[in-house]
């Protein structure tokens, strides 16, 4: 029974978590923020999820389930920033161009 309520009690905490979060990302700061970079708030909202989870199922397999996270998110992560600094780049080209001219 207690580790039911433990369950119960982690999983309620982790739900008004991500109430709490998506009310912040509504908000004007962040809809302006991560409007080119919804990767940052996937990060965040896996990040405290994997945590909720270390004292369900322990150090060893929240590392685990941290790493695949990692592993499978990185190149996403790379690929958005990548295309971010291309469009800078290409911001940056344009202004310059309407300024020599």
């Amino acid at each position: 029974m207690y580790q039911f309520l433990l369950y119960l009690a982690i999983f309620v905490l982790l739900f008004c978590t991500s109430i709490c979060y998506a009310l912040a990302l509504q908000s004007r700061w962040a809809r302006v923020w991560l409007e080119e970079k919804a990767w940052i708030s996937v990060v965040i909202g896996v990040g405290y999820t994997i945590a909720f989870l270390l004292p369900l199922i322990g150090g060893w397999a929240t590392l685990m389930v941290l790493a695949a996270f990692v592993v499978s998110g990185l190149p996403i992560v790379v690929r958005s920033l990548i295309n971010e600094m291309k469009r800078y780049r290409q911001m940056v080209e344009r202004e310059n161009g309407r300024g020599s001219a």
